[in-house]
């Protein structure tokens, strides 16, 4: 009876071992997987940043250009 308790305890303790072997696994495998996510935020963040950039340059050169077309027209009509 006695063997049998030390096999059964060794039998559970292994299989403790396993199951945390497997939820270490488990729990890398999350990490990567959140790594890999918070990488392509970043990227998605400067895609966004650099856009926003180009948009002001535009309306920044818009206003410009209607700026100076508006000082031609006047300019010809006086």
């Amino acid at each position: 009876m006695a063997n049998e308790k030390k096999v059964d305890v060794r039998t559970l303790l292994i299989g403790l071992a396993a199951l945390r072997r497997d939820e270490a696994h488990y729990l890398r495998a999350e990490a990567e997987a959140l790594r890999t996510r918070a990488e392509h935020v970043v990227a998605l963040a400067e895609a966004l940043e650099r856009q926003a950039e180009l948009a002001a340059q535009v309306l920044a050169f818009d206003d410009s250009g209607v700026r100076e077309l508006v000082r031609d027209v006047i300019g010809r009509a006086a």
